[in-house]
């Protein structure tokens, strides 16, 4: 019959078994409990067919996948993608060192600023005098510093 299971429903099991079990390869079960061994054995025949079904595909996806792999169009898929990052890369590092300048000016101007405030109010404070304009902290030097506040910038 080619059947890939067989089953025996009986009234009069073999002598030992109760409820279901196998004798010589034939699953032999009382009638009451046919449906739940009918419904085991079709679920273990449905994942062996599918298993079946993945290993007979299986040899044909691993030739269509080595094919695909050592392909022209995959090797032009991954320089494409390479490329993209390449160009990434080289935006991102054209953008640091813009930053990096934009950067720089802009110290520069704040050192410029801060000293040229330094030197205004000081000269200003040498006119009028320490009782009139009293100094301002930040423009002080910290301890275990030399020289004026305007000495630490560039101009």
């Amino acid at each position: 019959m080619k059947a890939e299971l067989a089953v025996i429903v009986t009234t009069c099991p073999p002598e030992g078994l109760r409820g279901i079990g196998q004798r010589d390869g034939v699953w032999v079960c009382e009638a009451p409990f046919s449906l739940g061994l009918a419904a085991a054995l079709r679920q273990g025949l449905l994942s062996t067919a599918a298993q079946r079904l993945q290993q007979s595909n299986r040899t044909d996806k691993m030739a269509m996948l080595y094919d695909h792999l050592c392909s022209v169009g995959f090797r032009q898929h991954i320089e494409a993608i390479v490329e993209s990052f390449l160009g990434m890369k080289e935006q991102l590092d054209t953008e640091r060192r813009a930053f990096a300048r934009q950067w720089k000016e802009r110290e520069q101007q704040l050192e410029k600023a801060i000293t040229h405030t330094a030197m205004l109010y000081g000269g200003i404070q040498g006119i009028a005098g320490h009782e009139a304009l009293p100094d301002i902290k930040t423009l002080q030097l910290d301890a275990g510093e030399s020289g004026r506040p305007a000495d630490r910038a560039t101009s």
